[in-house]
């Protein structure tokens, strides 16, 4: 027996001895956990997949949502979204200052919104931001066919509008009433002035402000903005922006694309040399994916991807994309047409250049 054949029987026969654990004990998380990754090593990865959904409901059913949250960051094949865990957040309300934790200073101070009506537009200046006593306050954009895309959904004891009070200018999104609603604007001065003594709660209104923004750039992607939210917000939480200097590679030809980026600021573009001079084959516009693909099948950068002006991206961890691709098959077929034609696209500059 050769060696090859050797350790095929052994996985073979692991796989066998797991597989019957986990008949016996369709319970056991260690057991189903090593059982799927045999399956997986295996080739067997719809089988997995049934075991790993069955494991995480069963976490679930057992309030272990840390642990389910860690099964589908491990398990990316499992095809579901993890909830975005706020249990060590402190609501941004509990951090005001005693004064606007009042009540008689909140209803003194409170304004009623109706269901429909805005609380401010796309493109208003401003430099505050409000507090939710009571409803709910939608926060959607308005793309360039006319269609809006939900942003966020703010709960009662929810701010919003963090951003502009960060960093003063326009407001990158609308906010409307969902239902009858009560909110308070709260103080400029006196609000900068708590985040001094405050830290945590600077922190926790950079935190806001930076997981909506993501929500925001990830959305003025074509693709990704037809996704539900929850699982829009999902990369946000996961993605880092990440800045290249002008002149830098970004994705070098042949290398391996095993993470996904999007374009939000700058201009970059597939580039090679071609007879000893350099050539820009396709310039990436603003919202476009790279590294799409990498998620569902293996894929290398067709050519250098170099930043033609200092450049921001958008990163997004593979098992966060790949998980989002797994629960929303639409999304896969998207990206495999998208893939196809920007190949095309490459290869014919490619031609046209060389001849």
């Amino acid at each position: 027996m050769t060696q090859d054949n050797l350790v095929s029987t052994q996985d073979n026969s692991q796989l066998s001895v797991y597989s019957d654990l986990a008949k016996l004990y369709p319970e056991h998380e260690g057991y189903l956990r090593k059982y799927a990754t045999l399956l997986i090593e295996a080739g067997k990865e719809t089988t997995a997949k049934e075991i790993l959904q069955n494991l995480h409901t069963l976490l679930l059913k057992q309030g272990s949502q840390e642990k389910a949250d860690e099964l589908v960051h491990q398990f990316p094949l499992i095809g579901r979204i993890r909830a975005i865990n706020e249990a060590n957040r402190k609501p941004i309300q509990t951090l005001l200052p005693d004064e606007m934790q009042n009540k008689v200073w909140l209803f003194v101070h409170q304004q009623r919104l109706k269901e429909g009506r805005h609380l401010f537009h796309q493109g208003d200046a401003g430099d505050t931001m409000y507090l939710l006593l009571k409803g709910e306050l939608a926060i959607f954009i308005t793309i360039d066919n006319g269609k809006t895309v939900l942003l966020n959904l703010v709960k009662p004891g929810e701010v919003v509008g963090e951003g502009c009070l960060l960093d003063p200018g326009h407001r990158n999104a609308d906010v409307v009433a969902n239902q009858d609603c009560v909110v308070v604007k709260l103080p400029r001065k006196k609000i900068l002035s708590a985040m001094v003594d405050n830290p945590v709660l600077e922190a926790e209104l950079k935190r806001t402000s930076d997981f909506r923004f993501m929500t925001f750039l990830l959305s003025g992607n074509p693709m990704l903005q037809k996704i539900p939210l929850n699982m829009r917000q999902d990369m946000a939480g996961e993605a880092e922006l990440q800045t290249y200097t002008c002149g830098e590679i970004i994705h070098a030809a042949g290398s391996e694309l095993g993470v996904v980026d999007m374009l939000v600021r700058g201009e970059a573009a597939y580039s090679m040399t071609i007879k000893e001079r350099r050539n820009v084959l396709y310039t990436l516009a603003l919202g476009e994916l790279i590294g799409d693909t990498a998620s569902f099948r293996k894929s290398s950068c067709p050519a250098d991807i170099v930043a033609i002006t200092d450049v921001t991206l958008a990163h997004i961890p593979f098992s966060c994309f790949k998980n989002v691709v797994e629960a929303y098959p639409p999304l896969k077929e998207g990206l495999m047409n998208y893939s196809v034609k920007q190949r095309e696209k490459l290869m014919r500059k490619i031609t046209s250049i060389s001849n």
